[in-house]
This record gives structure tokens, C-alpha cells and sequence, in this order.
């Protein structure tokens, strides 16, 4: 029998700091930071733009890191 080992990704909300974090969680639970995202950068756009800009701020971690 064949096991994968998967990856998952984490979004977190700082709200303290009003950013949102992107960890790699690894397969046996340890967490790597990876990307860090003012808040900001979505508040500033309509909604829709937010939407895609965080759209492919996921995809571009999930190319980097899968």
C-alpha cells in the first residue's frame, strides 16, 4: 500500500497587527511560515479585486510550496 504524505495550507487573521499570515503545515503537523499580508493591501481595493488578489496570493503559495 502506497501512502501520500500531504501538505495543507493555513490562513491566519493577526488581528493585533492587522495581518494575515500563510503557514505550510507539513504532514506531521510542523508549521512553516511563508507569507505575510498587511490587511491593508485588501482594504484598499473593491470588494471583488480583494477577492482576486487573494485568490492568487493562495495559488502563488500553493505553486511555490507544493
Amino acid at each position: 500500500m502506497v501512502i501520500f504524505m500531504k501538505n495543507s495550507l493555513l490562513i491566519t487573521y493577526d488581528e493585533a497587527a492587522q495581518e494575515i499570515l500563510f503557514y505550510k503545515v507539513l504532514a506531521d503537523g510542523k508549521r512553516e511560515f511563508a507569507i505575510k499580508v498587511s490587511l491593508s493591501l485588501y482594504q484598499e481595493k473593491s470588494p471583488d479585486e480583494a477577492e482576486q488578489v487573494m485568490g492568487a496570493t493562495i495559488f502563488a503559495f500553493l505553486d511555490r510550496w507544493a
